[in-house]
């Protein structure tokens, strides 16, 4: 499968520790939009499907491509979102629209770098240290259980960190 939401996890667990310093949102985008080039070859019926931008020079072009083009586009469509909501729906609903530009770095930062991280230890067909070695040395590091079970333990302390820190905060305000 060219996309795995699994790899959310780890960004929601920075987030969670992080919160105005990472912006979940530019890590989630960077993800993405490297994903894209498995989604095309894997449309084309290639069985190679991660290839420049599943290295870390090309995980390094998409990121400053997120900053650039991903930042406003977020922003703006959580405008969008925002101007949507009733006066109850935006209690619970309202997203700060305003990314910091060190939120938006470092979240593409992340999720550039985890992106190619967790794909080299999941795929035979990364070369994550292209064009310098055709060798990933980190294919199979661990099972693709103990894989999945990371991120997904890492994501659902990340919601746990978040809702806590949400409600407390609501309780003394």
């Amino acid at each position: 499968m060219p996309i795995t939401p699994l790899h959310f996890g780890p960004g929601l667990a920075i987030k969670a520790i992080v919160p105005k310093n990472f912006s979940f949102t530019l890590f989630a985008f960077t993800q993405i939009v490297i994903d894209l080039e498995s989604v095309y070859f894997f449309l084309q019926d290639d069985l190679r499907t991660h290839r420049f931008f599943h290295g870390y020079v090309g995980a390094t072009i998409v990121l400053i491509v997120s900053i650039v083009i991903g930042k406003p586009l977020c922003q703006w469509l959580f405008n969008k979102w925002n101007g949507k909501l009733s006066k109850g729906q935006k209690k619970w609903l309202y997203i700060e629209s305003k990314i910091s530009m060190k939120s938006a770095i470092i979240g593409s930062i992340f999720g550039a770098y985890i992106h190619v991280f967790l794909d080299s230890i999941m795929h035979i067909d990364i070369k994550p240290f292209s064009p310098f070695t055709d060798t990933n040395m980190m294919y199979r590091l661990m099972t693709l259980n103990q894989l999945d079970l990371f991120c997904l333990i890492s994501g659902i302390l990340g919601v746990l960190v978040f809702i806590i820190c949400s409600v407390k905060k609501r309780i003394y305000q």
